[in-house]
């Protein structure tokens, strides 16, 4: 008598086998992996975060003649790359001073070339982002052959590639100087423009002068952003301040992620500026106290309303310390 085949058992132990051979296939058959001549594994632990201020980017704006460039100068062991001459009562290093400063492109990355061959100097400073911005954009007009960035030599649209081209231009030559190790600072003026919102209300913002395009290729470089305003103290003087935290009217903050319980004003000074941004960084200094200040005449509307905003948050935080509701 034939004995017939267990059809089922058969095809549950292929099937078993089949299932051993993709789980050994689905292991990992090394922990590190070589590339070139570098040996590369995944990181075992968190990375510490980085506590040197000069690993940052930082943006300073504001009205002319505010002290931009003033808290720059108080920075250790930095040299201008100057686009504008913003330094004449400044006793700072500045690149091609006898000739000019930054009055190319071309004369920017060659300074930057310099920069990669010595060790000199901690901090590069661009002053103004906006002006730098307009050489890169002009250089690559020259070398391109056209009138301005949209368009071919021939007069078609170039769907954005040139606008592209002078972004990635402008970020590589700041990714160089941020690849050697050294801190860059960028300078702007800055502008109130009108912000237009569907089915509701407009409303006025201030934001550095820079052109749409020269926004979008600086702003993701930046860790942090300071809108510079004037303000006044209880006692009738008028200070320059840092607002280091904006809102809907004023471009100001930082990075996500990059500090906690940063001050959200600053007292700018033009000897130990640097001093002041670095103990607000390390946690040091807890900034000047809003209920202290109250718009001045020279303080911009935008400023005055979020000088009067932050004071009345400080006065209502200090009431519930207290327990007074």
């Amino acid at each position: 008598m034939a004995v017939r085949p267990v059809k089922g058992k058969v095809r549950k132990k292929v099937a078993g086998k089949k299932a051993a051979r993709k789980k050994v296939a689905r292991r990992p058959k090394a922990r590190q992996v070589v590339s070139g001549n570098r040996t590369l594994s995944l990181p075992t632990k968190p990375k510490e975060i980085d506590r040197d201020l000069h690993a940052y980017k930082i943006l300073i704006y504001g009205r002319e003649k505010i002290g931009k460039t003033t808290i720059f100068a108080s920075f250790p062991d930095a040299i201008f790359f100057s686009t504008e001459p913003g330094t004449k009562g400044l006793e700072v290093y500045e690149f091609n001073h006898d000739d000019g400063g930054v009055k190319t492109w071309e004369i920017f990355v060659q300074g930057v070339d310099l920069l990669l061959k010595t060790d000199r100097f901690r901090f590069v400073i661009i002053d103004t982002a906006d002006r730098a911005y307009e050489k890169c954009k002009d250089w690559l007009c020259r070398t391109w052959g056209i009138d301005y960035p949209g368009v071919t030599a021939e007069g078609k649209e170039d769907y954005g590639k040139s606008w592209g081209a002078i972004r990635d231009e402008f970020q590589k030559q700041i990714d160089r100087i941020i690849a050697s190790g050294r801190g860059v600072g960028f300078t702007s003026h800055s502008k109130e423009v009108e912000i237009k919102v569907k089915n509701a209300e407009s409303y006025h913002r201030i934001q550095p002068t820079m052109s749409n395009q020269a926004r979008k290729a600086i702003e993701p470089l930046v860790d942090f952003f300071f809108y510079a305003e004037y303000a006044k103290d209880n006692e009738g003087n008028t200070q320059r301040i840092l607002i280091c935290e904006g809102d809907e009217s004023i471009w100001a903050g930082a990075r996500a992620g990059v500090t906690r319980d940063f001050p959200r004003l600053l007292p700018m000074h033009p000897d130990n500026g640097y001093k002041i941004i670095e103990d607000a960084f390390l946690g040091k200094s807890r900034g000047l106290d809003a209920r202290t200040l109250q718009p001045s005449k020279l303080s911009s509307k935008s400023g005055g309303k979020l000088i009067n905003k932050q004071k009345s948050r400080a006065i209502r935080k200090s009431l519930k310390k207290k327990g007074v509701r």
